[in-house]
């Protein structure tokens, strides 16, 4: 209030949607975290719209589906860069959409929305830690592979027997999620370094405004 109050413009809130992400820690409507299946359901989402473009760029790079095929996949300097490209594709999406309104397409679509524990959005520098943790951990094993294979030149990446650990990621984004509790709001690992949460998108109803009274007529006298 003393803020709203300052005799110097400067001193006051710029705009309402200032003032609101001030008082949205103290509102008295709690957020109800999201439950992992929604989760899951966004990011599976989110995945099939970034398939497409990241498909694309597998089949210009590594020139077809031949390409993508062979037995030295791992031992080809291209895929490098084709899971670069893919990855800088994937944190540009959610650190932006995240970042700035708090929702991807996924979580758009399921209702769900990425808010600070403060209940403000994550801003880009919390968002692109996000998606660092989130979804650049579990590329490490199938990137240390092609490395390997394409930088150190070691012969036995060829061998198909270790064509499994490319699936290494989904043991990673599961250890992501072990800190998992109802306690915590379901935060997974990326969600307690950052300090965010998901949580459902609840639309708020709307208040009706108050009824017009009529204006009050002044008491004549008679004389």
């Amino acid at each position: 209030v003393l803020r709203c109050l300052e005799k110097n413009p400067g001193d006051r809130f710029a705009s309402y949607a200032e003032l609101r992400a001030a008082l949205q820690p103290y509102a008295s409507a709690a957020p109800t975290p999201a439950t992992l299946g929604l989760r899951f359901l966004a990011g599976g989402i989110d995945s099939v719209l970034l398939g497409v473009p990241q498909q694309f760029l597998a089949l210009a790079f590594m020139g077809g589906w031949d390409g993508l095929g062979r037995s030295d996949l791992f031992q080809t300097p291209r895929l490098g860069l084709v899971m670069l490209c893919n990855f800088s594709l994937v944190v540009c999406y959610h650190t932006v959409l995240e970042g700035l309104w708090g929702l991807t397409a996924g979580k758009a679509a399921v209702r769900l929305r990425v808010l600070r524990t403060d209940r403000n959005l994550p801003g880009l520098w919390r968002a692109c830690l996000r998606v660092l943790i989130c979804h650049g951990l579990p590329l490490l094993p199938g990137g240390l592979l092609w490395f390997w294979g394409a930088v150190w030149k070691h012969p036995v990446v060829a061998d198909w027997r270790l064509m499994p650990l490319s699936f290494a990621a989904w043991g990673v984004m599961a250890l992501l999620f072990m800190t998992v509790r109802r306690r915590n709001g379901f935060a997974a690992v990326h969600d307690l370094v950052t300090g965010t949460r998901v949580v459902l998108r609840a639309a708020q109803p709307r208040r009706p405004g108050a009824p017009a009274e009529a204006p009050a007529v002044p008491p004549t006298d008679n004389l």
